[in-house]
């Protein structure tokens, strides 16, 4: 959670947590009278973000201190005036890395996001980050909140990927998605 995300007013619990009128999970730790701050906020960390200034695609992800994961998502034009295909999801661990992945494939493919958005792939810096680093580091939070061992990796190699963190990420992605099966019988 990122001190610049913004405060909310609680005016419910989910999940045991306080949530905003929107059901969005608020901090059961950063709280102040009737309000406390939000867990994800894509727009306010900006940490995971693709595109230009004026069109980009933000996101962001909490990891719950009861298995549970947040992925929120927007993708802002200020072209259309307007932010759009917001997606806010509460799961479960073991689906978090399916779902970074396919909301990650979703934005990219997107109509809207690729024939307004400019996405340099050739730099890689900035705003023009590799697609996947969301999707990385949600993987290796998933894998160290389900106590597995996990290697250490550069920040670069988190931006932008490489052989060694491909293939621990395979293992992540295989084993949330062996006990996902598991767990649906």
């Amino acid at each position: 959670m990122n001190q610049d995300y913004p405060y909310r007013k609680i005016v419910s619990e989910k999940n045991g947590y306080p949530a905003d009128e929107h059901g969005r999970l608020l901090s059961k730790k950063d709280q102040r009278g009737d309000e406390a701050r939000e867990l994800t906020s894509p727009n306010s960390s900006r940490t995971y973000v693709l595109g230009s200034k004026d069109r980009f695609a933000c996101f962001d992800y909490a990891i719950l201190d009861n298995d549970l994961v947040i992925l929120h998502s927007f993708i802002n034009s200020d072209l259309h005036r307007s932010t759009q295909n917001e997606q806010y999801v509460i799961m479960s661990l073991n689906q978090a890395p399916e779902h970074a992945f396919m909301l990650i494939k979703d934005t990219h493919t997107s109509e809207f996001q690729w024939k307004d958005i400019f996405h340099d792939k050739s730099r890689k810096r900035g705003w023009n980050q590799d697609l996947w680093f969301f999707y990385r580091d949600v993987c290796l939070d998933v894998a160290r909140a389900m106590k597995r061992k996990v290697p250490e990796f550069s920040e670069r190699q988190r931006r932008f990927g490489g052989k060694r963190i491909a293939a621990f990420i395979d293992t992540v992605d295989a084993a949330a998605q062996r006990e996902k099966h598991v767990s649906n019988k």
